[in-house]
């Protein structure tokens, strides 16, 4: 099971990597440093790619979780919970093999009070979505 925000907040969220690669472009006739050009613009269509891809991947046994900067793949048995902070910040609580305590913030998730309601409404239900998965199937509460 896929999870991802809407299309557009999808588009949004690549909208770093694009605001880098657009100042980018607009220096070339200013650089004297074209590696810096090739650096800016390749860091930005990183982001720009990891931006749009941000969400959550579901299988039998564990759960890919796409960042901006960062992809996680949790065990669904170590996993403990999915909760919201008190920021509104979801994130997945889950143990290590040392059966240390960790924490991954899902961004993809994340609804700000300046979004359009139906793009809240949709990240929402796919935290449910998420919960759901969470709830079915094999996987060891701690």
């Amino acid at each position: 099971m896929s999870l991802y925000p809407h299309p557009a907040g999808r588009i949004a969220n690549g909208g770093p990597g694009l605001c880098l690669v657009a100042f980018a472009l607009t220096q070339v006739p200013n650089t004297e440093a074209f590696w810096l050009f090739l650096i800016l613009c390749t860091v930005g269509t990183i982001l720009m790619f990891r931006g749009y891809r941000m969400g959550l991947q579901c299988n039998d046994s564990a759960v890919v979780v796409f960042g901006l900067l960062h992809t996680r793949t949790i065990a669904k048995s170590a996993i403990i919970s999915a909760d919201t902070d008190m920021a509104g910040f979801p994130s997945v609580s889950w143990r290590t093999t040392a059966n240390n305590r960790r924490w991954t913030p899902i961004i993809a998730f994340w609804a700000s009070n300046s979004e359009f309601g139906f793009s809240s409404q949709i990240k929402m239900r796919r935290l449910e979505q998420f919960r759901g998965w969470l709830d079915r199937g094999p996987h060891n509460k701690h």
